[in-house]
């Protein structure tokens, strides 16, 4: 959730971000407001 607020924080003030969620909880998707819809990649454990 630190990272997802950090991520947001910064691009709200201009700040080009890239987050990367490695492990299989989509935390960081959720805290983004992403939800996991189709417009999300899947996690490394699908590829």
């Amino acid at each position: 959730m630190v990272a997802g607020t950090a991520a947001r924080l910064l691009a709200r003030r201009g700040h080009r971000v890239l987050c990367l969620d490695s492990d299989l909880m989509p935390g960081l998707a959720r805290s983004l407001g992403l939800g996991g819809g189709a417009d999300v990649a899947s996690p490394l454990g699908d590829a």
